[in-house]
Order: C-alpha cells, then structure tokens, then sequence
C-alpha cells in the first residue's frame, strides 16, 4: 500500500528498522495512518482540517469568475466599436455559431492565461486590482485591458 511504501521509505532514510515494526497491519489501521499523515504534513500547526474540507480557497474561484467577466465585457466593447466601423475588416453581422466560438476560444485561453500569470492568487489579484490611492494600478490595468482589443 501507498502509506506503507512511505513508511518504509522513511524508516530506510532514517536507516531505522524499528519503525517497520510499527506499520499499520490491516487495511483501515493503514487508512488511518495515511490520514495521520496527510493531516501532518497539510495543516499548519496546532489547526485540523474539517473531515471534508477543501484544499483550494473560494477565493480563486471568485477571482476566475471576475477575469471571465472581464474577458466578456472586453467582447462586448469590441462587438460595439465593431458597429461603429472601427476596425475596416471588422464584420459585425455574426451568427450565433462563431459567436458561441468566440465564447469557447476567449473563455478557455483567458482563463488559461490567469491561472498561468498566478491571476487566482489573493496577494497578485489585489495587486493588479488597487483601486486606491497612491498607487490605482487598478484603472490602468482595466483601460488597458479594455482597450487592448481595439486596433
């Protein structure tokens, strides 16, 4: 079993046969060895997880569901200056296959890239989004990001 293995591998780095001596010897001893383990080595200190907790924060969740709502709004912007004649090439009588594409390729690589650029960790999203004084990265990173599709 995997817990076994570990435990032996970490009584041969300790270069103690004693410790295999102390392996779980049926199968639900070993579960509860393996969840000693894990529990050990993913909670902080003097903290135990709920029975079942989740690893991943909501947060990130959240902040993949801003970035899509941004990417869509981007789309829109585009799609309205599109009407205007700005760009020549730009043809806005679309039907609502290549639009539903455009959804799919947007959505599936702009969240790609946010999870590739760390956009879901707390500490860069509240970096990019500073709306405060002195220093609102925040209004230069949506003008730009906005903008970004025009030309």
């Amino acid at each position: 079993c995997y817990t076994c293995a570990i435990s032996l591998t970490q009584a041969m780095a300790e270069g103690s046969l004693l410790a295999l001596a102390e392996l779980p010897a049926s199968r639900s001893a070993s579960r509860a060895f393996a969840a000693e383990i894990d529990n050990a080595e993913h909670s902080p200190a003097g903290v135990k997880p709920e029975r079942h907790s989740h690893r991943i924060p909501a947060f990130q969740y959240c902040a993949l569901g801003i970035w899509g709502l941004l990417l869509l709004l981007q789309y829109w912007v585009i799609r309205q200056v599109c009407k205007l004649g700005f760009p020549a090439d730009c043809h806005d009588d679309r039907d609502i296959v290549r639009v539903m594409n455009d959804f799919q390729q947007l959505l599936f690589m702009g969240c790609m890239l946010a999870v590739l650029t760390g956009m879901t960790w707390r500490d860069r999203f509240y970096y990019i989004f500073n709306f405060r004084f002195p220093k609102p990265r925040g209004v230069a990173f949506l003008a730009l990001f906005v903008l970004s599709g025009v030309g």
